[in-house]
């Protein structure tokens, strides 16, 4: 019968006939480095020697019917081992059904194709690591079926931004505004913290970002070390966690300024202690509904054209259409007949520019009932579905450039084309007065060249 009779006669059970053993033979030629050993062969495998820096052998390959060692430890990638280790089982397999298929392959019949490669998981996918699982437990014959795998929740990204201001119970001198400055650099470069703060002789002004951890080691521990008067607990620090690492502010930086918001008259002109009662956001809210009341909106003009409180049929609202907080003080005084008699109400972003202006309207004679504590990001944070009274985005100072309630519509426009915009990403201002001004990412890469700027005139729409 040959070299190959006895080992086809002991897949078979019986004596091969000539034309069997040719196919067989045809096979083990073409294809020796394919199969694994057949019964009633015997193969001598060498014993590997060891790689440079492994303690070990690698583990010699079973024959026909065993399990494939597992890979090396230091090649080993996670959810991909166990595949890889059932697709080298599968391979030998394979071989043995291959060999004994060849007798069909010479009377006619197909032989099986040889198996595919094993798959590598799309790292980017979920959905490909659970096909790829369920591929390799088909084919081990009678395993039982694996429960679907549930899909992993949605990434949350590692960093948090922290806005916060706090004014000081009494100013501070210049020297310990230096020193405060320098221990406040001291503990955010300790702490991971990236961004502005502001350091006055009245207090801090800051938008940071750092990890979930060091944001809050940094200011619930190093800050109330710095200055207990200051950080007695009361400060409300608003801490937005789960941002992309892209929204990380890239530098940090901590200086002395003489106001932590700039109005431009001296501090003693508005003392803080005549400024509106805090409302609270639901407070805030029922006091929009009453149309005999007036609301001021603080913020600069190019923040209102992307939202702002709309109570309908409640509360009027007034932009003072400023570009900077410096021209608050000429508007009260040009506008005073609207104020004066009326229940006066003000809102900002975070709160810290209502606190020295609610001031200023009490010193010029005017009473102001109420701003809104916490400013619209708190608002925002109790109204997050339909937004309440508020309409569109509103605008902030960080890599966001923007958060609204769920679904919030779009309510500002691309200052070149009029199409609908709200995102202050371009760096774009006016031709005239230089104030920030909406540009859409088509308009803005409309330019042409390395820096795609946009060269048609722009106007704000206080200029225009």
């Amino acid at each position: 019968m040959g070299a190959d009779g006895p080992a086809l006669a002991a897949l078979l059970g019986r004596a091969p006939t000539v034309a069997e053993l040719a196919a067989y033979g045809a096979t083990r030629a073409a294809r020796p480095a394919t199969r694994g050993p057949a019964p009633g062969e015997k193969k001598e495998r060498k014993r590997e020697r060891p790689s440079s820096g492994e303690g070990r052998p690698a583990r010699k390959r079973a024959a026909s019917g065993g399990t494939a060692p597992p890979a090396p430890q230091a090649a080993a990638v996670p959810d991909e081992e166990s595949e890889s280790s059932e697709s080298s089982d599968s391979d030998s397999d394979s071989a043995r059904k291959r060999a004994a298929a060849a007798p069909r392959a010479a009377s006619g019949s197909p032989a099986p194709p040889p198996p595919p490669p094993p798959a590598v998981p799309d790292e980017e996918s979920e959905s490909s690591d659970s096909d790829s699982d369920s591929d390799s437990e088909s084919s081990a014959p009678g395993a039982p079926p694996t429960a679907p795998t549930a899909p992993a929740p949605a990434a949350v990204g590692p960093t948090t931004l922290v806005l916060f201001y706090a004014y000081r119970p009494s100013e501070a001198s210049a020297q310990e505004t230096t020193r405060a400055v320098a221990a406040c650099a001291r503990a955010m470069a300790a702490h991971g913290v990236t961004g502005r703060l502001r350091v006055a002789g009245e207090g801090y002004n800051a938008t940071l970002t750092a990890t979930r951890a060091g944001a809050r080691a940094f200011c619930e521990r190093a800050l109330p070390l710095i200055d207990a008067a200051t950080f007695d607990g009361t400060v409300d620090f608003k801490y937005v966690d789960g941002l992309p690492a892209g929204h990380a502010l890239p530098r940090a930086k901590c200086w002395a300024v003489r106001e932590i918001v700039t109005y431009g008259f001296p501090a003693a002109r508005a003392p803080l202690g005549g400024g509106a009662a805090h409302l609270d956001p639901r407070a805030f809210h029922e006091a929009l509904r009453d149309p005999e009341s007036v609301v001021i909106d603080v913020r600069n003009a190019n923040e209102t054209t992307i939202g702002r409180f709309a109570p309908e049929g409640g509360a009027r609202v007034l932009d003072p259409g400023m570009r900077r907080s410096t021209d608050f003080p000429a508007w009260v005084r040009k506008h005073r007949s609207e104020l004066a008699g009326r229940r006066v109400l003000m809102y900002c972003t975070g709160g810290v520019r209502c606190e020295r202006a609610s001031a200023f309207l009490r010193a010029e004679g005017l009473a102001p009932a109420g701003q809104l504590a916490g400013g619209v990001h708190r608002y925002l944070e109790a109204f997050p579905d339909a937004g309440g009274h508020w309409v569109g985005k509103n605008y902030v100072f960080d890599r966001r450039f923007s958060h609204g309630a769920r679904g919030a519509a779009t309510i500002g426009a691309c200052r070149a084309c009029a199409e609908p915009w709200d995102r202050f990403q371009a760096g774009a201002k006016c031709d005239a007065c230089g104030m920030e001004v909406l540009l859409c990412r088509t308009c803005q890469r409309s330019g042409g060249g390395n820096k795609k700027k946009y060269k048609g005139p722009l106007r704000c729409h206080l200029c225009a």
